[in-house]
């Protein structure tokens, strides 16, 4: 039904990975579905990927509060890794760039 329809929707904005405007949100969108490939697709509309790029894309969740550099697994769904309003970083294929948290995540338990 509806009220589960709106308790899934996640609000979220993709940043490049890399490049000058790396860490810069280009767009936001309102995911109705979590699954990594819907994201990635979302993703591509909006940043306009090529084909090959988008295809070898990876999402990582780009973020200072300890889950910077969390990847998204293909295929998979990433509703246990999002929180609303988070920043993910959209990679050709090329490691995580950015804010990593300062402690090893060991020290903060």
């Amino acid at each position: 039904g509806a009220s589960l329809a709106s308790m899934s929707t996640i609000r979220v904005s993709f940043c490049l990975n890399a490049g000058a405007k790396a860490g810069q949100p280009l767009a936001t969108v309102v995911a109705r579905d979590s699954a990594t490939e819907a994201l990635l697709q979302a993703a591509s509309n909006k940043l306009r990927l090529k084909k090959k790029d988008a295809a070898a894309a990876r999402l990582f969740v780009w973020s200072k509060d300890g889950r910077g550099g969390t990847e998204l697994p293909r295929h998979g769904s990433a509703a246990a890794l999002l929180r609303n309003d988070d920043l993910l970083a959209v990679s050709v294929g090329e490691a995580y760039s950015g804010p990593r948290p300062a402690q090893p995540t060991a020290a903060a338990a």
